[in-house]
């Protein structure tokens, strides 16, 4: 997934949860500033932002990012791929 992608992503979050950007990145313990940057596409979606949104909806753990389990490998959990595709 694109980071255009998951910034849609993470605003359906905010959308489902019927919050604002700001008592969203409260609730998942990130500075407001730093989830309207990523928002904004002034900054790239972090591993911390999507540890710290996992963390506070663990049911999304797994599914909240629609990524291809054919890019697994052959150690890797879904979240671990997750996070590795953010850091490349």
């Amino acid at each position: 997934m694109d980071e255009q992608g998951m910034r849609a992503r993470i605003q359906q979050l905010i959308e489902h949860q019927h919050m604002n950007r700001q008592s969203f990145a409260e609730h998942i313990g990130v500075s407001p500033a730093s989830l309207s940057q990523i928002l904004n596409d002034k900054q790239k979606p972090t591993l911390a932002i999507v540890i710290a949104i996992t963390n506070r909806f663990p049911a999304l753990r797994y599914d909240w990012l629609p990524v291809s389990y054919t890019h697994l490998r052959g150690h890797e959990t879904r979240h671990d791929l997750v996070c590795r595709l953010l850091l490349e």
